[in-house]
């Protein structure tokens, strides 16, 4: 009795024991966040000889595919990150879910493969698309491409033996029965290859899923060693137990992470890209655990105008927040846009307000995103504990004072003391409302 309709599956046997106890405990987690049967191939067939042990045991998947709506077959040299979506979600039900491995370095030689089993088994108008079944999905309609092939020389049902075994065997079969591919980006399927120059020298550690096949020659390994050929068991262990070190002390995803100080952001603080699109962050480490918990209460509220809380994580360098970058103010601002900035924080504070959200008003917490929204920062200290930056006298000294403009009337934001009286005011008003 299945537990779920789809399932994780992956090939195994005695020989990789010490490579699976590392790497299988992640894939089962996976498997059950995605709704998945975990199942490992393990048995060998009656029909097959050593050298095709390992890799045809995939042809079971055809047997799976009358119980499961769909598969996906994963490699145990496999890791999957924190950043991989459910696969299900991103290849439609009706096509096949494969990177492409006939590129760069790699796309004249796998090209010679996908001619050469043409011309043992038969035309199927194949030129290019060569895929990978390390991390592979499939739904019951695409059963037919798990099947031995008939050789047009003797009429035997064969295996390809030569280079790619299942790979070129499988993209054979979804050429002969016309099957459709979704093209998966590598990061779902980060070999070595995809790290080289022709690609940028992309890290793997901004891939969803990594894997260790081949020499995996990964240009940043910390372990200081290169695997010297594919069979060096422990050399590529080490080489996953390095990086499930990296993916679990929380920074895995980010890129270039460089302290950035405190920036008004109240603690300290560290710039950094997101993801595979480098999209920009920033690193809040707060002071103290009640720093964290004060952050956290007004950042997970639906309050607008504040700084967006994209993520929490753990690490090194402490538990952080990951926030959206934001900038800071224009040195010289006119009347009109001072006046529409002190709005959107009278509004922002009235909100703050009506939660119980007390906020330090201090000019350098005052944020603007990339569309010029004003939004609040730093909610992480006491403000019980701090001096107010204006009181109401000194905030309507400063609003009349026109030492700080320049001669078209624009304000100097080094100086900064007009703006922060009309803020002032307004939090004034804030208390007495």
């Amino acid at each position: 009795m299945t537990k779920n309709k789809f399932a994780m599956v992956t090939r195994c046997d005695e020989n990789v024991e010490e490579l699976t106890k590392v790497t299988h405990p992640i894939l089962r987690d996976y498997a059950e966040q995605w709704g998945c049967d975990f199942i490992t191939l393990d048995k060998k067939e009656d029909w097959m000889v050593d050298y095709e042990l390992a890799h045809y045991r995939i042809l079971k998947v055809r047997e799976l595919l009358e119980i499961y709506e769909r598969v996906l077959v994963i490699d145990s040299d496999i890791v999957i990150t924190p950043t991989c979506p459910n696969p299900f979600d991103v290849v439609p039900v009706d096509k096949i879910g494969s990177i492409y491995e006939d590129k760069g370095s790699r796309e004249a030689m796998r090209q010679g493969v996908i001619m050469s089993i043409q011309e043992r088994f038969g035309d199927v108008n194949w030129s290019e698309g060569y895929i990978n079944t390390g991390f592979f999905v499939v739904s019951q309609r695409h059963s037919n491409i798990f099947q031995r092939l008939v050789s047009q020389y003797n009429g035997n049902t064969e295996v390809w033996t030569g280079f790619g075994y299942d790979d070129a065997l499988i993209g054979y079969n979804i050429h002969k029965f016309g099957h459709e591919v979704c093209e998966l980006s590598y990061q779902f399927n980060h070999m070595s290859m995809f790290s080289e120059d022709w690609n940028n020298n992309a890290s793997r550690f901004n891939s969803h899923v990594i894997h260790y096949a081949g020499l995996a020659r990964f240009p940043d390994d910390r372990s200081g060693r290169v695997l010297t050929n594919g069979n060096d068991m422990a050399c590529r262990l080490e080489l996953i137990k390095n990086d499930m070190d990296r993916i679990t002390d929380g920074l895995m995803a980010f890129n270039s992470v460089e302290p950035l100080g405190v920036q008004g952001y109240g603690s300290r603080c560290y710039s950094a890209g997101l993801g595979a699109a480098n999209n920009p962050v920033v690193l809040k480490v707060p002071n103290t655990k009640e720093c964290m918990k004060r952050e956290l209460k007004v950042l997970s509220s639906d309050i607008k105008g504040i700084v967006k809380c994209l993520d929490v994580g753990s690490s090194d360098i402490g538990a952080f927040l990951v926030l959206e970058k934001l900038h800071d103010l224009p040195e010289t601002l006119n009347d009109e846009i001072m006046l529409a900035v002190a709005t959107d924080v009278l509004i922002t504070l009235r909100q703050l307000y009506k939660n119980g959200i007390p906020w330090i008003c201090r000019l350098e917490h005052i944020k603007m995103d990339d569309d010029g929204h004003i939004k609040l920062i730093d909610f992480g200290d006491d403000p019980y504990k701090s001096i107010p930056f204006y009181g109401k006298t000194e905030a309507q000294e400063a609003i009349m004072t026109n030492g700080d403009c320049d001669s078209n009337g624009n304000y100097n934001m080094r100086h900064l003391y007009p703006l922060s009286g009309y803020i002032a005011c307004m939090k004034y008003l804030c208390d007495k409302n």
